[in-house]
């Protein structure tokens, strides 16, 4: 009952992006807490934060106010076609409350790159009606020509 105590868990979720991101220009910011508020005092032995950015976002810079392990993955969705999307992941081992505050994370990303995927999807569907409409505008049966006799 003394300690020994070992719990391992996943915590994620999905925001709202108008509370925490802020844009100047392409040059996008978000302003987010490092950790969660508890209601008792914990010691957290390791944390991983991971941020999963929009396709085609560059030029990533991470500002934190204590020391941090960052690195870079990629992952790739169901309608990622370019690149895939970045994923930061920040590691911190033995953190305690004084490790809740706000870290930046500011990328470059094109507004135009938003129109891409939509794009993309107007096109598949496009192709597949034109398909479907040239498809039944053949004709594949075999016929006799009742005047001539000859099969066509």
């Amino acid at each position: 009952m003394f300690g020994g105590w070992h719990t391992e868990f996943k915590f994620g979720y999905n925001l709202p992006t108008q509370e925490y991101l802020s844009s100047t220009g392409g040059r996008y910011t978000l302003d987010f807490a490092f950790l969660n508020h508890w209601k008792e005092q914990v010691v957290i032995d390791h944390t991983d934060v991971k941020i999963i950015l929009p396709e085609g976002a560059s030029n990533i810079k991470v500002t934190t106010p204590f020391d941090v392990t960052t690195r870079e993955e990629r992952m790739l969705t169901y309608l990622d076609v370019q690149v895939s999307r970045p994923v930061i992941v920040l590691s911190k081992d033995n953190l305690i409350d004084a490790h809740r505050k706000n870290f930046q994370l500011s990328y470059d990303f094109s507004s135009v790159s938003l129109m891409f995927e939509p794009l993309l999807l107007v096109g598949g569907f496009l192709m597949i009606f034109f398909g479907f409409m040239l498809f039944m505008r053949l004709d594949f049966k075999i016929y006799s020509d009742p005047h001539t006799g000859q099969t066509n």
